[in-house]
């Protein structure tokens, strides 16, 4: 049986962000149990803005980073994700 593959999606680009060591944290943990963890980090993979979705672009005309991200999203067994502490506690919903 072959390991999963598991993104790890950080979306905080703060400078002094505490969330990458859990991140750090929990790829060891993933990679340990014999898995695949790969972590999306987007203060690294410097996303464009997204006017756009993936799939709205013509074959092959997406950004680098979108493809390379739609590529690894066909592939993944399941995602985590990571979120950022904001006054003791989860961010909330952008549509409260």
């Amino acid at each position: 049986m072959s390991g999963l593959t598991i993104p790890i999606l950080f979306g905080s680009v703060r400078h002094d962000r505490a969330g990458i060591r859990a991140c750090r944290w929990i790829m060891e943990a993933i990679t340990r149990r014999g898995h695949v963890a790969v972590l999306v980090d987007a203060a690294e993979i410097e996303l464009p803005l997204l006017d756009r979705m993936y799939k709205e672009f013509a074959p092959g005309a997406a950004p680098r980073p979108l493809y390379e991200l739609a590529a690894l999203y066909a592939r993944a067994d399941g995602f985590l994700i990571v979120s950022g502490e904001y006054n003791h506690a989860a961010p909330a919903r952008p549509d409260v």
